[in-house]
């Protein structure tokens, strides 16, 4: 014979773990874990140094408390991998030293939205070029200067490359397509010792943006050459999902011309192109196309 139930019988008590992802996610936010921050992977030249205190808190965001976090991760394993996850996918992180990166382990790389690293940066010095204290890529990392471009020929400079190789392999083996944010910055002396840089990255796969910085001193081909490699890295398809305005239909040339503020001189009457030739005048000046206009 069965005993029945209790109606008022209490629900039985589900753990922490019990709950659902998304609910432990929200309480470890509640809980005031560490998000939207800079995060200094390297100690001795981490953004505690800058004494402009009032950039450091519009840099690192909302202040939170480490005791929190490591009190969180100290918890249990389980805990400590969903914690650690949200760390690595919510804060931005920053370095100039290889080997922290080369120590994450692959589950933290694939958690990672956010890197920025300096493999070599020349800072500071003529004035004209830098100013103390900034890196032209938003955001601020003092007290790394390495007074001089890096050098392929030169025996320190090849094992910084050699180094940077390996920790590129580690980086890019591991992170999820289409979800890191790179900021890449290595001032070099000549193309060469650009192409060896950027070689490891082709291996890499598709990244959600990337932002590389090759020179501290304007350098077209330095600047092409890293721009053409952030949008092979992000897999930019500009040229196909934006045409050529010569390529578009007449009838839309038409009407995109019909919004823009162009206005035909006197002198102008042929319209190549775009519809039948009229004339306005006996003294036609001719345009070799409309497209020139654009």
């Amino acid at each position: 014979m069965s005993v029945p139930r209790d109606s008022t019988c209490p629900p039985r008590c589900v753990g922490f773990l019990g709950l659902t992802p998304t609910t432990r996610e929200l309480i470890y936010l509640y809980a005031g874990i560490i998000t939207n921050s800079t995060i200094p992977l390297d100690k001795e030249n981490s953004i505690e140094l800058v004494t402009r205190r009032g950039m450091i808190e519009a840099l690192r965001g909302p202040r939170h408390d480490w005791a929190t976090t490591l009190a969180l991760l100290r918890t249990c394993r389980p805990v400590y991998t969903e914690v650690s996850a949200l760390i690595y996918s919510m804060n931005r992180f920053v370095t100039h030293d290889l080997r922290p990166l080369r120590n994450l382990t692959p589950s933290s790389l694939r958690s990672l939205s956010e890197l920025k690293t300096h493999v070599h940066a020349k800072i500071g010095g003529d004035e004209r070029r830098c100013r103390p204290g900034h890196d032209y890529c938003g955001l601020l990392y003092s007290a790394y200067n390495t007074g001089k471009l890096l050098d392929s020929s030169n025996s320190a400079d090849a094992r910084i490359i050699e180094e940077w190789a390996v920790t590129a392999a580690h980086i890019g083996s591991n992170i999820q397509a289409g979800t890191l944010v790179l900021s890449l910055i290595c001032d070099v002396e000549n193309l060469e010792t650009a192409n060896l840089v950027l070689a490891p990255l082709h291996q890499w796969p598709q990244l959600a943006r990337c932002s590389i910085r090759l020179s501290n001193w304007p350098n077209s081909v330095l600047s092409d050459l890293a721009r053409a490699t952030s949008r092979a890295l992000m897999h930019s398809q500009d040229a196909e999902v934006f045409p050529r305005y010569q390529g578009l239909p007449t009838e839309l040339r038409l009407n995109i011309l019909q919004y823009t503020d162009l206005v035909t001189p006197w002198t102008e009457g042929e319209c190549h192109d775009l519809a039948p030739r009229c004339i306005q005048r006996a003294d036609i000046y001719r345009t070799s196309n409309v497209d020139s206009w654009m």
